[in-house]
């Protein structure tokens, strides 16, 4: 549903790498989304080994993604110091999902992996999210885009949907009971997707003031929010 996300960047005033790059990663995020629905939707339907690599897979290359992002942010024109990102990204990618299928036996591996670079996720970009910017301007798109996009995210992956994943893995049988079969699950599907989208959203917005453009929280049909990056922060 977001990637027409890619074309809500204000391009004027910026070379062709920046853009490429930030479409590119954003592009490889939110195609990551789609996989792991569609994965998850053929685990439930089938409970293959093959559809929960499917599922999880896709889960590991996101957060590549994310990274990646996150560890160019403050490079105005990665692409273009550094061409050899994008193949570099691919294979990484690549060695990411045969990562996965060689350990997908031992399922704490992918906990490990999984859980690990989610929190390198969630502190990095709470260091630019709560930490105050020296300009008056980028201070404000922190205060009122970046900030509340990230704790809203924190809200739905880590207050919602990890309490809810962790009470139906440690009280699967009594949860069951008390509430229904079907009452948690669905609570931290919906709660990890609404967060990671909003988390990718965050991103965005913290890329935009790393090129000093400004950035603002619109809606798709009222209800669908995503961070749009307009033009120069300093104007």
């Amino acid at each position: 549903l977001r990637l027409n996300h890619l074309h809500t960047c204000d391009a004027k005033g910026l070379s062709d790498g920046p853009v490429r790059w930030l479409r590119y990663m954003l592009g490889g995020m939110y195609v990551a989304l789609a996989m792991i629905g569609c994965g998850s939707t053929m685990l439930h339907a089938t409970l293959l080994a093959i559809a929960q690599a499917a599922d999880e897979a896709p889960m590991l290359m996101m957060n590549l993604f994310m990274l990646a992002t996150l560890f160019t942010l403050s490079e105005p024109d990665p692409a273009s110091t550094r061409p050899w990102l994008f193949n570099v990204l691919t294979v990484s990618a690549v060695m990411v999902f045969a990562f996965y299928m060689a350990f997908q036996h031992v399922y704490v591996v992918f906990l490990a992996t999984y859980g690990g670079s989610v929190a390198v996720i969630v502190l990095y970009s709470a260091t630019l999210a709560l930490k105050p910017r020296d300009a008056a301007s980028a201070e404000r798109v922190r205060r009122e885009v970046v900030r509340p996009l990230f704790l809203w995210a924190i809200a739905f992956y880590i207050v919602c949907g990890f309490t809810a994943w962790v009470m139906d893995m440690v009280f699967c049988e009594a949860a069951s009971r008390l509430l229904g079969p079907m009452f948690l699950h669905p609570i931290w599907h919906t709660g990890a997707m609404v967060g990671t989208f909003l988390a990718i959203q965050c991103i965005a917005a913290s890329k935009a003031l790393a090129l000093n453009r400004t950035a603002a929280v619109r809606w798709d049909a009222g209800l669908i929010p995503y961070a749009r990056i307009g033009g120069d922060l300093r104007e």
